[in-house]
């Protein structure tokens, strides 16, 4: 039960507050270092913009993890 209030903690989190520039969201190590964009980079953007209805800007932003999401809810 407590691991479905923080889930859904995140989620809300997650909805109202727009990640990039937050110190809390976490940030790709690999971009930091290398410059390169991994396959999850976008991924915590990508979903705030699912959680706002905004469904292309979240495909620009990660179709990978657009196309996972009813995969992961289910």
């Amino acid at each position: 039960m407590a691991l479905l209030l923080a889930g859904a903690g995140v989620l809300i989190l997650l909805a109202r507050v727009e990640p990039s520039g937050q110190f809390y969201f976490p940030r790709c190590w690999l971009q930091q270092m290398t410059g390169l964009e991994c396959p999850g980079c976008g991924a915590t953007r990508a979903v705030h913009a699912v959680l706002n209805g905004e469904f292309a800007r979240a495909w620009r932003l990660n179709a990978l993890v657009v196309t996972a999401l009813p995969l992961l809810a289910w």
